[in-house]
């Protein structure tokens, strides 16, 4: 009986202590996740007046809902599971003197219950608390998920929100999101080098073409001066010298605008200069779920 009594203390003091460092880590988690939000410089995946009066203190208002709000349901759900699995550690020793029928069925009742009915909201759960704690995606992060280019408007209990560059919101179950590959542009900097492509025909003269080019996008005032912008000539094609641009921009809305404004310059003065540039041509049937890179 001693023995079964010294079990019983270890047991419960082992989980209220898992309990507390589980609180106290969360506690941390949310306060560096707030304080990540209100550091950000610019949280919209592409830079756009919106028809709100204030977008940006609306979607921090948002972000910072969601934290606390996944904050409030993984307490609510970390802590009564704790507390169940201790206190069925604790009672172990009681069931000794049950019938084993009445503890199989029952045991075999709960297992048909989580592994069946509730198996989606289960493995969605366990998800969001890998996410939670996994620092791999933070609320206003820049992300591809699968076609998807956007920011992380919500992590919830099941489900995470991406608003996607045309304010759509792609919702993804968090089971889903946590098995596929996703690009997080956000993950340790916002820092982007960002790249145009384009043809030229071989009859152009190239050392021309890449001033040109370097020009274009210097004159971006969404250019970061860490250092010049790059140019090479990336591949040699029946159609032409398919030639790379590339700058640094200090997020990726900034390096949106620095694509844009680099494509825009390039044009008019390649025009300028005689240079005919080289296309792609593609028709959409519908709105591209991720910008042009």
């Amino acid at each position: 009986m001693t023995a079964l009594t010294a079990f019983q203390i270890a047991t419960a003091v082992l989980g209220l202590t898992v309990a507390f460092l589980g609180a106290r880590s969360l506690t941390a988690l949310t306060g560096r996740r707030l304080a990540r939000v209100r550091g950000r410089g610019d949280i919209a995946p592409v830079p756009t007046d919106s028809p709100l009066d204030d977008a940006e203190s609306a979607q921090r208002k948002v972000a910072r809902e969601s934290i606390q709000g996944q904050t409030r349901a993984l307490r609510r759900l970390l802590g009564p599971t704790l507390l169940g699995v201790t206190g069925v550690l604790v009672a172990l020793p009681y069931l000794e003197g049950a019938p084993a029928a009445v503890v199989s069925l029952t045991v075999g009742a709960l297992t048909v219950v989580v592994g069946v009915a509730a198996r989606p909201v289960v493995e969605n759960l366990i998800a969001g608390v890998v996410i939670a704690f996994s620092k791999v995606l933070n609320i206003g992060d820049t992300v591809i998920v699968g076609e998807h280019y956007g920011t992380v408007e919500a992590l919830g209990p099941t489900h995470t929100t991406i608003k996607v560059w045309d304010w759509r919101r792609f919702v993804v179950p968090n089971t889903r999101l946590l098995g596929q590959e996703f690009q997080n542009l956000s993950l340790r900097d916002d820092f982007l080098w960002a790249y145009i492509e384009f043809t030229v025909p071989y009859e152009a003269d190239l050392q021309q073409v890449e001033d040109i080019a370097r020009k274009a996008m210097t004159d971006s005032p969404f250019l970061a001066t860490y250092e010049p912008p790059a140019f090479w000539v990336y591949q040699m094609k029946p159609e032409g010298a398919v030639c790379w641009l590339a700058g640094w921009a200090d997020s990726p809305s900034d390096a949106w605008s620095l694509r844009h404004a680099a494509r825009m310059n390039l044009i008019a003065a390649c025009r300028e200069a005689g240079i005919s540039l080289r296309f792609t041509q593609q028709v959409a049937m519908r709105p591209p779920a991720a910008p042009p890179t």
